[in-house]
């Protein structure tokens, strides 16, 4: 899903989920399970139950397999699109479950009962005009990224096991992506040959870090294009493409649409997916 704000918070009562399949979104997606049960699936098929939290790190492809009986909170948001960005930190479970943790943690019961009053609480400041909004906003999601954080910290040790050059190198992609960065450049900046450092990579994520670099251009393109209305001639300037046509191309191999098409399909398919999820409740 790819959400046109840059930031999201529901509360759903669902009787019964049937099968939905979701492409990689833009977005950091939360979720906490109060009641019922859920199934989804990242590379794995995982199973959520009471007190439960689940994240979707932006770009990874997951499906809803099937829910029962739930009490679910939903949140989902753009950090470089809010005002404040987020201290790094708060956003490294989101990192760990990309490079291959598990993405589903266990919460206390009375942890949960606070998370949920945070939720209430951006629920309440939804509709609030109230002075320096997105400052209360911040810290309460701020809050809750800590508690996800406490939460996973019981389950780092069954984490896949990631080469820690692999991990210095998609942090150093993350960083530098929007700059004409290749191989060598990655490869030189964490002290590795490009030929050892093209085998890990491929290796422990399935991907060439080529397609690591264009995909965390195609996604921040994404971003940007949901996000705003920026002309794309603009947009693929700041996003390290010096041809418009060359983006183009590779967008609409990534997607099999344009940009421009793109764009409005995705705003179209976020208003009747919140429709979808409103009759749902």
């Amino acid at each position: 899903m790819h959400s046109d704000q840059a930031f999201q918070v529901k509360h759903h009562k669902i009787k019964s989920l049937s099968h939905e399949e979701h492409s990689s979104q833009t977005d950091h997606i939360l979720m906490l399970i109060n009641e019922g049960t859920l199934s989804m699936k990242y590379q794995n098929q995982v199973e959520l139950s009471k007190n439960m939290l689940t994240l979707i790190p932006p770009g990874v492809a997951h499906t809803l397999v099937g829910g029962e009986d739930l009490d679910i909170w939903w949140m989902g948001f753009c950090p470089s699109c809010l005002t404040l960005d987020f201290e790094p930190s708060l956003l490294q479970t989101f990192r760990q479950i990309r490079l291959g943790a598990l993405p589903v943690f266990q919460v206390s019961q009375d942890r949960t009962g606070f998370i949920n009053r945070m939720f209430e609480e951006l629920v309440s400041l939804q509709n609030s005009s109230e002075a320096n909004i997105e400052i209360i906003q911040k810290s309460l999601i701020t809050l809750i990224l800590h508690e996800v954080n406490k939460a996973s910290k019981p389950f780092e040790t069954k984490a896949k096991l990631t080469d820690i050059k692999v991990s210095n190198a998609l942090d150093f992609i993350q960083q530098h992506y929007l700059t004409p960065i290749s191989l060598k450049d990655v490869a030189n900046a964490i002290h590795c040959s490009p030929s050892h450092l093209a085998y890990l990579v491929k290796l422990n994520t399935g991907f060439t870090v080529g397609q690591w670099i264009l995909n965390s251009r195609l996604t921040q393109a994404c971003t940007r294009l949901i996000h705003s209305d920026q002309d794309i001639n603009h947009l693929v300037d700041e996003l390290g493409w010096h041809d418009v046509t060359h983006f183009i191309r590779q967008f609409k191999k990534a997607y099999g649409i344009t940009p421009s098409a793109w764009r409005k399909q995705q705003k179209n398919h976020f208003k009747q997916a919140d429709l979808a999820l409103q009759n749902k409740d």
